[in-house]
């Protein structure tokens, strides 16, 4: 393979200090060196001036090399032929939403310069692609099951029990979501059932708790970026979080100088493909339970920052591989269901585009219609899309919320 290992060069090449770099500045074009000598003793004077003139070519460097990561086209990895897994039985294509997708912020990343990305980010190893891996995908699908069986019964209180009691329903409107979009007729499970479920899908245990042989067990395989289907076929891009902290004076934070944090992000409208081997069991056939990973994924996301809209993806039900035929995929919904939870930051509410143009929703909440702002990519009006609570006022009303997805 011929182009290059990004995740090489992101956590290693971005800080060569023996190659130079030829920039051109104001029409003239001059070598820089990337240096770590402003990590030396800067305690004079003379010290202190060298380690900015350092740290001021180093800005200049950084921000030549991360264009790098801009202009690579994703054809140019041919992924499906590195990727495709032959032993997985089902699988799906996603496709990222604005703004975008971020896996692997928890790596350590970043020095001093403001040219640098200050968070991590996960690369595949060999190819240097972005990619989710099986561990993350079979983390995110059992976060929507509600992990009774790892409790202990006996030891929870009464609050703890009725916290569980809503996570079993939130899993029972999951799959009321799956037999509303198809004809996957599943059955409004008890808790008891859901609790089968999950041990088979994640402990590998059957209905009488025996632990079934790893070659009969659901499998969970990295999914991997196949196409990018806007800017002209590239897959990264840099973005910005804005924080304006006063840690000294935290009730002045509102009037601090934001601090601009560079990260790296896969960009919207980047087709992943999750694949899966299967087996029938727990309650659920393979079928049943691609469209049930497949309704998981769209209303929980993938990767960091899944509350501020970061690793959603669209839903495209069409697109299941070996075709749900077209009798199965029902319409579009009409109308958005009203809106009865907390009012804060991050809660998710359905709502119906009014204004595309000026990105007018309208969303019922506590029985009373409200025009709200939306962020984000926003359909054709009458679309019933699905929105995440970005900003509240001290009224509890909210100002803003950030597209999803479409429902």
């Amino acid at each position: 393979m011929t182009a290059p290992n990004l995740g090489w060069f992101y956590y290693r090449d971005f800080y060569n200090a023996q190659r130079k770099e030829v920039i051109e500045i104001d029409r003239q074009k001059k070598e820089y060196m990337f240096s770590f000598d402003y990590l030396k003793d800067a305690n004079t004077k003379e010290g202190e001036e060298h380690k900015k003139s350092i740290l001021k070519e180093n800005t200049v460097v950084l921000k030549q090399r991360s264009k790098q990561f801009f202009d690579k086209k994703l054809s140019t990895y041919n992924p499906e032929s590195i990727f495709k897994c032959e032993v997985a039985t089902k699988g799906f294509e996603l496709t990222t939403t604005y703004p975008g997708l971020l896996c692997g912020v928890g790596y350590n990343h970043g020095i001093s310069s403001e040219a640098d990305f200050k968070v991590g980010f996960y690369f595949d190893h060999t190819t240097g692609l972005p990619i989710i891996p099986g561990s993350s995908v079979k983390g995110v699908l059992r976060s929507a099951f509600p992990g009774y069986i790892r409790k202990d019964e006996e030891k929870l209180s009464k609050e703890e029990k009725d916290e569980f009691e809503k996570r079993y329903d939130f899993f029972r409107w999951i799959i009321a979501e799956v037999n509303r979009k198809t004809e996957a007729n599943i059955s409004f499970f008890s808790n008891r059932e859901i609790d089968t479920l999950e041990a088979f899908v994640f402990e590998g245990q059957n209905e009488r708790g025996e632990q079934i042989s790893y070659y009969k067990r659901d499998r969970f395989f990295d999914a991997y970026p196949t196409i990018s289907l806007r800017h002209e076929g590239c897959f990264l891009k840099n973005d910005y979080i804005t924080p304006h902290i006063n840690r000294e004076k935290p009730e002045m934070s509102p009037f601090t100088n934001p601090n601009p944090i560079q990260f790296l992000k896969v960009l919207p409208k980047v087709k992943f493909r999750f694949q899966f081997q299967l087996i029938e069991g727990g309650g659920l056939d393979e079928k049943q339970k691609e469209l049930l990973f497949k309704e998981i994924l769209c209303f929980i996301g993938a990767g960091a920052k899944t509350n501020v809209g970061y690793g959603q993806f669209e839903e495209g039900f069409e697109e299941i591989m070996g075709s749900v035929p077209e009798s199965v995929v029902r319409i579009n919904k009409k109308e958005p269901a009203p809106y009865k939870g907390k009012i804060r930051q991050g809660e998710k509410l359905e709502a119906i585009v009014i204004d595309s143009t000026k990105k007018l929703v309208k969303a019922i909440v506590g029985g009373n219609e409200m025009e709200i702002q939306m962020s984000g990519v926003c359909p054709e009006n009458d679309s019933v899309v699905l929105t995440s609570i970005n900003s509240v006022n001290s009224r509890q009303i909210i100002l803003q919320v950030g597209f999803l997805r479409r429902l």
